[in-house]
Parts: C-alpha cells; sequence; structure tokens
C-alpha cells in the first residue's frame, strides 16, 4: 500500500511492466524537492508536501508572506526609456499637468525650447557691458559715441593742454601791437593796427598723413572786429610754410585758405551762413588724405554741436601731404589794416585721429 498524504492507493496487485510477475520489494519510491517520505516497497509508504520558507519547501496557502505589505525591490530604471521594460504613457494619463508640461519641443510659437537650445547656449547675459553701457536695454550709436567720447566713432577728442605752445608776435603795419596767453584752458589773444600772434604746438601723429581734426569756441570779448580783423585755427607746417587754415572774418563768414611750400595763403572758398562773435560759434578744421573741409556749429557749452555746416572743402593734393610735413596745430588771430583794439578768447580746443572722413 502507498499513501500519498491521506489518500491510499490499493486494490489489484502492482506488477512490474514488460515481464510480468510480482515487483520486488526492493524497488523503491523516491520523494523529491518539496515532499517527505519514500523508500523501498518492502513496507507501506507515505509521500507529504513538505511546506516551510526555504528554497527546498513549499509556501502552504495561507502563507502570511503571500498577503502582507512590502516594498519592492528598486526597478524603476527599467521602465525608463531604454530600460527592459519600458512604461509609455500619455500627458493626459497625469493628472496636474499645465503650461510647459503638455507642450512639445520646438523653435516655433506653441512650443518649448530645448535645454541645450542655441538660442539658449548661445545666448549674451543682459548684465554684459559695452563700454559700460549694460545690454538690458538697445544702445544706440549715440551712446556709444557719449560714452566713448566720440562723434563719429573715429577717435577719442583729447583737449589740447596750456603746455607745448610756441608763440609768434608780428605786424602788418607800423605801430602794430599783439599779445596772447593761456591759462586754465582759455588762449587770450589782443592785437590792434595791423598786429597779429600765433599760436602752434605739435599735431598728433598719424599714418594717415594725416587724417586729423582741429577744432574749439571762440569769442569776441573786447573791441569791435570790424576792418580786416580775422582769427583762425590751422593745420601747418612747422614752420608755418605751407597748411590750411579755417578762417572767421570780419564780416563773420568762415573761410578755407591753403598754402602750398613756397607760395601764400589763398582763399578756397567763402561759405555762407554769419556765424555769432559772442562765444556760441565752434570752428571745426579736417583734413584727410583725400580732401580739407572747414565747419562751424553752434554751442554755448563746453560741448561740441552736435549738426555742423559744411563751410568750405578743397582736395588735398600729395605735395601737401607729402613726408606728412603737416605736423602743427595752430591758433590766430590778427589784422591785416589798421584798428582798435579786439581781444578774443579760444576756449575747449581739442583734437583727435580720424581714420577715414567722418
Amino acid at each position: 500500500m502507498i499513501t500519498c498524504g491521506t489518500q491510499i492507493v490499493s486494490g489489484a496487485p502492482i506488477y512490474g511492466g514488460g515481464g510480468g510477475g510480482d515487483v520486488p520489494s526492493t524497488r523503491t519510491i523516491t520523494a523529491g524537492t518539496g515532499l517527505t517520505g519514500g523508500g523501498d516497497l518492502s513496507a507501506d509508504r507515505t509521500l507529504a508536501v513538505s511546506f516551510g520558507s526555504t528554497g527546498t519547501t513549499a509556501c502552504v496557502g495561507n502563507d502570511s508572506r503571500l498577503s502582507n505589505a512590502r516594498t519592492p525591490t528598486a526597478h524603476a530604471a527599467s521602465h525608463g526609456g531604454g530600460g527592459t521594460d519600458p512604461i509609455t504613457i500619455a500627458s493626459t494619463q497625469v493628472t496636474g499637468l499645465g503650461g510647459a508640461a503638455l507642450l512639445s519641443v520646438g523653435t516655433s510659437a506653441g512650443t518649448v525650447a530645448a535645454g541645450d537650445d542655441s538660442r539658449i547656449v548661445n545666448a549674451v547675459p543682459t548684465s554684459r557691458t559695452i563700454a559700460g553701457l549694460a545690454l538690458s536695454a538697445n544702445i544706440t550709436a549715440g551712446a556709444l559715441n557719449t560714452a566713448l567720447g566720440t562723434s563719429s566713432g573715429l577717435g577719442v577728442r583729447t583737449l589740447a593742454p596750456d603746455t607745448g605752445w610756441t608763440n609768434t608776435i608780428g605786424t602788418n603795419q607800423p605801430g602794430g601791437t599783439a599779445s596772447v596767453s593761456i591759462a586754465a584752458g582759455v588762449h587770450t589773444f589782443t592785437g590792434q593796427g595791423g598786429g597779429f600772434a600765433i599760436e602752434t604746438r605739435p599735431a598728433i601723429s598719424t599714418p594717415e598723413c594725416p587724417a586729423v581734426e582741429w577744432m574749439g569756441r571762440f569769442a569776441v570779448v573786447t573791441g569791435n572786429p570790424t576792418n580786416a580783423w580775422y582769427t583762425s585755427l590751422s593745420l601747418t607746417s612747422a614752420t608755418d610754410s605751407a597748411g590750411y587754415l579755417a578762417q572767421v572774418l570780419t564780416d563773420q563768414t568762415v573761410s578755407l585758405y591753403t598754402r602750398a611750400e613756397g607760395g601764400s595763403w589763398t582763399v578756397v572758398s567763402v561759405g555762407p551762413g554769419i556765424v555769432s562773435l559772442a562765444g556760441n560759434t565752434w570752428i571745426r578744421l579736417v583734413v584727410t588724405p583725400t580732401y580739407a573741409a572747414v565747419y562751424w556749429g553752434a554751442s554755448a557749452s563746453s560741448t561740441p554741436p552736435t549738426i555742423w555746416n559744411l563751410s568750405s572743402s578743397v582736395a588735398t593734393t600729395v605735395a601737401m601731404l607729402a613726408g606728412r610735413s603737416l605736423t602743427h596745430f595752430g591758433v590766430r588771430q590778427g589784422r591785416t589794416g589798421a584798428g582798435a583794439a579786439v581781444t578774443t578768447e579760444w576756449t575747449d580746443l581739442q583734437y583727435r585721429i580720424l581714420g577715414v572722413s567722418p
């Protein structure tokens, strides 16, 4: 008899297969993994399920391990993109989403930008500055020029110092007198009866032979500038034997004069307009490799005008500029004939290098 659990198998004798006859008592029944009992057939044998919690036992139906709470083994990585069992869900399956979470990545309206979007990676922070001006707003050319101290972006205007000047005093008439002095940036010229005074100082060096701007503001402070009076700015050779003059005349017009080496001063043209002699007139002389020009503008302060009027211009010549011979800035006042004393003051004299014509 063989008993499996509580069930008894009985009845007809058990016969061996193939040869007939009884099964020998030495025949055995072996209990496999998860079972107990077994043995040879010399006695009744019982096979039973071995219940437990080890690797060779079976789990009973009401085992607490089948119903108790437990933390599952971490396996989030396997559910992500590229994992062994990725989970795909639609945004509509997730509650509480809004705004960018519902948008696609792109560059058009209604999309969101990726973290490595070139518009973000290559963006310039608004805290960055140019010439001290923050990029939090657009920078105009005027604001940039103001920050750089320029009017056309070609160089920084520099005030002429009080030192380094050479004076020349002379007269065109017997008994004519003249004088000049400098104090705190004010150049004071006084002359009468054909006297004249000239101040010169070395000009800035430029390989453009030259390409410079020379300008300042003047005022007649005493006297009546009639009868052959003049005052001017100049760019000349060291000996005043060649160069250009921006000259204000008795009739309050502004003229351009030129002088070739070995020649005399010759007026190119007399510009239109009647300038004020009361202190709000600026004169500007520009000399470049292609032309020389005289401008005038109005400003009663030390700030140069923002609008300049072209008085006259002339093409420069190779002979005039050869060897960088125009090396000195100058200021002058005088009379070409008799007349009472006149005092003129020049202030805010300044210069700058020009790379090209302004």
